[in-house]
């Protein structure tokens, strides 16, 4: 950026877990981080597993090595290889300088903690590489050894950096690369401002070209950026993270994109962002990288859009393949021959017939291709997918079924969470749909070497994520649907990808596991349309993924997820009108493993309350509160979440003494256990709002409330959705207790806020824009409540249906504001529908419905009097 001062060298620490914690006093990691501070530098460190490690090592400045004897195994090679040589080889991929320091033979402490007996010789051979390096016994020589390091790579190659490095590298380096030397040359030689485009069909090898160019080129550039555009809603994510690392202060997504064109412009110095297939109904989103002018390098199957250049990858030339499978997969040059007329050239299929062959051998591949070739192969391929390639997917799917179901269900799991960047850890589910339930079983040791060795001899895993040619997610999502079923798949990937959130986010706090795990949630998301049977994983996991984006200010992939999780809300209900989910409630009991039997209740209790059957629905909800309990424990963030819930529907149902209660001891446990700014605090401190409301204590109600907005408003900032839902409360608190002017300022701002933020059909804005009505409606000016309320109920009903109990309570208000208006036929008229429909959608008893049919009864006695003596007898109780 333009006038930005020299900033201090960024040191990533590769040291393992015993480093960090011995010896006690003065730990070696500690000596470490003194060390580079003492030389000018800043430490970065990194946990000793997890995916975060491997992305940081593209924004530091140089490696610090501190080897020991053990090394720390890589659990994702299954021990076979050293964690300092994996972070060493990703600092090279990287192009990151380091130094090491390796502690001695005589090294201070028991041997029995730097030697694992194992595997000695992997260790050994690795330390071999570092014999040229300094070392040291103690944290104190290791404290000078590393200070000389330091100073000595600064003198050589300057004290600071004077801009930032940053990169976003490709998920992997492909195993296999060959016959596109001259596309290669090309990108390098044309270099420059502007867009260059690889195009060409599936499978020939597009974004390999386009990776191998990045990866080794790394050093050329200042900036370095790889966006995947396969989920095209997770792409406004990735280029908010370029805003910020390019020095955008904004929090959302929204306001960082608004930063990007002005940042990428002031920018000097060499930058490359590579957009990985893009498609162009994506282009528009990526818009400001395109005008950027830096050098954009974009691989696509089709493009429309303007480019500098356009070079067309095409498939490899019998030659090429055939030294492809000689050199690359070992293979005579009779067989090499007779595979080259089989896949004519397309590398993703040349690349699997080999690996394929040299595992499992000549005679299998022509027994299985000679199967697959008599096979129909229609399906949800991409576009314009050359046969070989499709072939050989189904090649491949084949022997792995044949060898490995865990490692087939595996990859089929992958593909339904997007099958691009999918974190290896997935991996450890094994799944069983067969039998029509999903049930997950984890099993951390399936990521070790076993499972991982296949995976990475045919180019899909690199050591954080796992990578599926969209052709190979095309015919393993087919096989998934042949084998149990899209909904269970869908289903599965879902719970799982909840499953994953939680042991990334820790106790409390969801938001990082969202941040690393988005991009899965939006592919699931992208095949909801799919699932039209209320699957409780899918619900749930929509729900929290439309929080998080909501979170971040991602406001249009936020609206999107939130349509579908009422969609799919509205089919539990119809599920529970069709009498099946109400025969499950009454004669099955809730079974299963652990996980199936909590996912079942709950959805069982968010139906059952839909539906109107409340005392159901607190049956069963204490079951999910139990059943919770038991598996997270009393203050883990679940069960805080099940207990309000439950809490909230004692309120419900009217017993409004044991809900206040619970409500109250849930808002001194969250303040006290979570802090004054958790997020779930400030929800138990609204719904006890709503309880004291309830129960005539409005003024306390009210200090709650000013308290939920003035926190909100300090963790979220004023349009934080948050803040503005919690605005739109206080001022229905305000009208309650007849201070309108301040009712009229909240609502005001409460329902510009969220339809500027959120957009006009978000259900916030709705419900803000209800509230603002009613107070409209109470300053007298029912004509502009009247024409607010009927907005609202259109697009409650264009973007819900005509029965949500949503629609139907915004035809209410609308109803309300009619008999205000002196307009009571169409007032009965519209409460009339909206009784029939409310008795059939939530049946007579529901509290909404006896509402409803109240007003329809005043309407009828208002017709019945003289038209001058209606008017003290229109007020109505509204639905908000």
């Amino acid at each position: 950026m333009m006038g930005m001062a020299p900033r201090p060298l960024r040191v990533f620490v590769s040291c393992t877990s015993e480093l960090a914690t011995f010896p006690e006093s003065r730990s070696f990691a500690q000596a470490a981080a003194e060390a580079i501070r003492a030389a000018g530098a800043t430490p970065v460190r990194a946990r000793t597993t997890g995916s975060d490690r491997w992305e940081r090592l593209g924004h530091v400045d140089l490696v610090l090595l501190v080897v020991g004897f053990r090394s720390g195994l890589d659990e994702m090679s299954g021990g076979h290889r050293v964690l300092s040589e994996v972070d060493l080889d990703h600092a090279a991929r990287a192009g990151v300088p380091f130094v090491a320091v390796v502690l001695s033979e005589n090294v201070v402490g028991p041997a029995r903690l730097f030697r694992d007996p194992q595997y000695p010789g992997r260790q050994d051979e690795f330390r071999a590489r570092l014999d040229d390096q300094p070392t040291a016994s103690d944290p104190t020589e290791l404290y000078k050894a590393v200070l000389a390091a330091i100073t000595k790579h600064i003198r050589t190659h300057g004290g600071n950096a004077a801009g930032p490095v940053l990169r976003r590298l490709p998920p992997t380096l492909p195993r296999v690369f060959f016959g596109h030397g001259d596309l290669s040359e090309l990108l390098r030689e044309g270099r420059g401002p502007g867009v260059t485009v690889l195009a060409g069909p599936p499978g020939h090898g597009k974004s390999t070209i386009a990776a191998v160019h990045a990866l080794t080129n790394a050093d050329d550039y200042e900036v370095l950026w790889w966006i995947s555009c396969t989920v095209p809603d997770a792409v406004p994510l990735a280029l908010a993270e370029l805003a910020r690392a390019l020095g955008s202060p904004a929090e959302g997504v929204t306001r960082a994109l608004d930063d990007l064109p002005r940042l990428m412009r002031r920018h000097p110095g060499r930058c490359l962002v590579v957009l990985d297939d893009l498609s162009d109904a994506g282009a528009e989103a990526v818009r400001p990288v395109l005008d950027s002018g830096w050098e954009v390098l974009v691989t696509a199957t089709k493009p429309t859009f303007d480019a500098r250049e356009t070079h067309w990858v095409t498939g490899l030339a019998p030659h090429m393949s055939v030294e492809l499978l000689t050199l690359a997969f070992d293979q005579p040059i009779e067989i090499a021959e007779h595979v080259t007329s089989d896949m004519i050239g397309v590398p993703l299929a040349l690349t699997i017939a080999g690996a394929f062959i040299r595992t499992f051998g000549y005679d299998q591949y022509r027994a299985d291709f000679s199967a697959v070739q008599r096979e129909s192969l229609r399906g949800k391929e991409p576009e314009n997918t050359p046969r070989a390639a499709r072939v050989a997917a189904r090649l491949l799917l084949r022997a792995l079924r044949r060898h490995d179901m865990a490692l087939f269900r595996a990859l089929v799991l992958a593909a339904w969470l997007g099958g691009d960047h999918v974190p290896i850890r997935v991996l450890a589910w094994d799944l069983d749909v067969t039998s029509g339930r999903v049930v997950p079983v984890r099993r951390r040791e399936l990521t070790g070497g076993w499972l991982t060795r296949p995976l990475r001899f045919f180019g899909f895993v690199d050591v954080r994520t796992i990578t599926l040619h969209p052709i190979i997610v095309a015919e393993l999502r087919a096989a998934g649907e042949a084998e149990g079923g899209a909904e269970a798949w869908m289903a599965a990937a879902s719970q799982v990808l909840l499953e994953e959130v939680r042991d990334l986010s820790g106790v409390n706090d969801s938001r990082s596991g969202w941040e690393f795990l988005i991009g899965q949630a939006l592919a699931v998301h992208g095949q909801v349309q799919n699932l039209r049977s209320a699957r409780p994983a899918v619900s749930e996991m929509l729900r929290d993924a439309a929080r998080y984006l909501a979170d971040v200010q991602a406001d249009e992939p936020a609206r999107r997820i939130q349509k579908d999780v009422r969609a799919l809300e509205r089919t539990g209900h119809d599920v529970i009108q069709g009498g099946a989910l109400g025969a499950l409630v009454v004669s099955s009991p809730i079974t299963g493993t652990r996980s199936d039997r909590l996912t079942e209740a709950a959805l069982v209790a968010r139906t059952l309350r839909i539906s109107g059957d409340l005392e159901g629905a607190l049956r069963v909800q204490d079951e999910v509160v139990r059943l919770t309990l038991e598996r997270y424990g009393p203050d883990d963030s679940q069960t805080f979440s099940a207990r309000l819930e439950l809490a909230t529907l004692l309120r419900e149902i009217g017993d409004d003494e044991q809900a206040l209660a619970r409500l109250e001891d849930l808002a001194d446990r969250a303040t006290t256990i979570m802090g004054e700014e958790h997020p779930q605090t400030l929800s138990a401190w609204s719904e006890l709002a709503e309880a004291l409301h309830d129960a005539g204590d409005s003024r306390r109600a009210m200090s709650l409330r000013q308290r939920v907005v003035s926190t909100s408003q300090r963790i979220y900032g004023r349009l934080h959705p948050r803040t503005l839902t919690a605005k739109t409360m206080l001022a229905a608190d305000y009208l309650d207790l007849g201070d309108t002017p301040a009712a009229r300022e909240l609502a005001d701002e409460a329902f510009e806020g969220t339809r500027r933020v959120l957009g006009p059909d978000h259900p916030d804005t709705l419900t803000a824009a209800s509230t603002l009505a009613a107070v409209l409606s109470a300053v007298g000016d029912v004509g502009a409540a009247r024409d607010l309320d009927q907005e609202t109920y259109e697009r409650y009903r264009d973007t819900l249906g005509e029965d949500d109990p949503a629609t139907l309570l915004a035809a209410n208000n609308l109803a309300g504001d009619l008999r205000l208006l002196g307009l009571v036929e169409q007032a009965r008229d519209l409460d009339q529908d909206t009784v029939r429909r409310l008795r059939r959608v939530l049946g007579p008893d529901h509290p909404h419905t006896v509402r409803v049919a109240e007003n329809l009864a005043l309407d009828e006695k208002l017709l019945d009097q003289p038209r001058r003596s209606r008017r003290d007898t229109t007020r109505q109780k509204r639905g908000v």
